[in-house]
């Protein structure tokens, strides 16, 4: 024989345990009052399990029954529609409108809206208004008195009042103020007035040569306003065009300095 051929065992179709016995004589039968734990449940100081069924002796509580049928997850109804539904509540929610731009304008014809409250918000600024371009600039005080004093005919003041629409779009309302008497601009300061503690709705009158006001029936949707304050809102609405030199492009432009 090669000595290194291995050989193996005959195959035995009685195998006995190392101490002659059959394998399944050495098996731990349950015994009475044997149970299997399926899980536990933590209530005070004690801890519930299901009984061995192997076990006929240990009676089946159906207490324990309940807690385990309670313990496995019901699988879903791919046909069941519901499970799409949102949540309600604070956490509804996860995203959140980040304030990128605030144009200046009027309101607009058909949109009913509300004007920020807080005093800061009517102090009277001094603009250029290119209206070829549809822009606004705001300057600098000594800029414009600069610009008064040569009568430059696109210098204009205004307050700049936050306004909201009734789906939180947030623009610059632009209430001119100027020394002679004009319908269009106290017809529109007193709108905005109003548009404090109420929805309006400000509509051109051509033949009255003013804007009407239309108050709206329903006053129980709130503004929805920005967390930003009024020096941010001014900041994001002016990016870009602050004029605080009278070097500017801009001014060289009006001057005829190419």
């Amino acid at each position: 024989m090669n000595p290194h051929q291995t050989t193996s065992a005959p195959w035995n179709p009685d195998p006995k345990d190392e101490d002659g016995t059959p394998p399944s004589t050495n098996r731990k039968e349950p015994q009475s009052g044997q149970v299997r734990k399926i899980f536990d449940i933590q209530s005070g100081d004690k801890q519930s399990s299901l009984p061995d069924p192997l076990d006929p002796l240990d009676p089946l509580d159906p207490l324990d029954l309940f807690e385990f049928a309670e313990t496995v997850p019901v699988p879903l109804d791919p046909e069941d529609l519901t499970s799409f539904a949102i949540a309600e509540g604070p956490l509804a929610s996860m995203t959140k409108r980040v304030l990128t731009t605030v144009p200046p304008r009027r309101a607009p014809n058909e949109a009913f809206v509300r004007t920020w409250p807080g005093e800061e918000a009517w102090q009277i600024y001094s603009l250029l208004e290119l209206k070829a371009e549809g822009k606004l600039y705001l300057l600098a005080p000594s800029v414009a008195s600069s610009l008064e004093s040569d009568g430059e005919s696109t210098l204009v003041k205004a307050r700049l009042v936050p306004t909201v629409d009734r789906l939180g779009n947030l623009f610059l309302w632009p209430l001119k103020v100027s020394d002679r008497v004009c319908d269009w601009h106290v017809s529109a300061f007193r709108a905005a007035t109003i548009a404090k503690k109420q929805w309006v709705r400000v509509q051109s009158n051509s033949s009255a040569g003013a804007y009407d006001t239309l108050v709206a029936t329903n006053q129980n949707a709130e503004p929805i306003w920005p967390d930003e304050d009024y020096a941010t809102i001014l900041r994001i609405a002016f990016e870009g065009r602050v004029i605080r030199e009278a070097n500017h492009p801009v001014l060289k432009a009006l001057r005829g300095e190419f």
